[in-house]
């Protein structure tokens, strides 16, 4: 963004304008504030512009020479006929420091990038955020951030659950997780519905595997039945080899 200083009222030609948007600032004297001041803030992120007038409380001039790097500079003041102020600055002259070659920096930016890529790799990611993006914009539902909620929450489930401890502990351990973990960042709200939307897929998968088990015991029952009344016709077919055989199931 820009911001153009139209007009100035009662402030000396010699005084320094300094004007900061966000965390940068730009001074310029009052008597060349002919071209707007640029800062690297977008124009609908501009919260706030704090101006100062700062006034030359001091100056000097020095000679430099190549065999002298440290200087001592008393400061006069930049009124005619005042003389001394009584400040002092020490200054001392250097060489730039080494600069970065481009192919430093390009290997430094590609390491970077390998990282951030093998992270989503590792995690898979890639492929979760692609799958979140297209189911978006096929279903396209009335609050995308709930849709969202819920196939991350289910991804979670399936992550823990995926790895080789029963499911039971797995719920515990994320329920308790999630209700620990309560940061700053995130609305307790939003977390309190997401832990909401856990406790009930466990629910949910905790009534699944006791159905399956009473499921399984009642078909255990009938095999054992079905072994029993096979061994006893087997019995009455050894005593009656010859005859029908009629069962009393009264």
């Amino acid at each position: 963004m820009e911001v153009e200083v139209l007009r100035h009222n009662g402030i000396p030609e010699s005084s320094i304008l300094s004007i900061r948007v966000g965390s940068t600032r730009r001074q310029v004297h009052v008597s060349q504030l002919d071209r707007p001041l640029k800062f690297p803030t977008k124009l609908e992120e501009c919260s706030s512009v704090k101006v100062e007038i700062l006034d030359v409380a001091g100056t000097a001039r020095v000679s430099c020479s190549p065999s002298t790097s440290e200087y001592s500079i008393p400061l006069e003041s930049p009124l005619e006929g005042e003389g001394s102020t009584g400040m002092e600055v020490g200054i001392r002259l250097g060489g730039a420091g080494a600069e970065v070659s481009p192919g430093a920096v390009e290997e430094a930016e590609k390491k970077k990038e390998d990282d951030a890529k093998s992270y989503l790799e590792k995690h898979g990611l890639t492929s979760f955020m692609q799958f979140l993006i297209q189911s978006l914009m096929k279903d396209k539902p009335e609050d995308p951030y709930k849709f969202l909620q819920r196939q991350v929450t289910k991804k979670m489930m399936i992550t823990e659950l995926s790895s080789g401890v029963s499911a039971d502990q797995k719920l515990e351990e994320m329920l308790t997780k999630l209700s620990s973990e309560v940061t700053d960042c995130v609305p307790v709200e939003q977390l309190q519905d997401l832990q909401k939307q856990a406790e009930e897929v466990g629910d949910q998968l905790r009534k699944d595997n006791k159905e399956l088990r009473e499921t399984l015991d009642l078909l255990k029952g009938r095999y054992r039945s079905l072994l029993v009344e096979n061994s006893e016709l087997a019995q009455q077919a050894r005593l009656h080899p010859a005859g029908g055989i009629v069962l009393d199931r009264s």
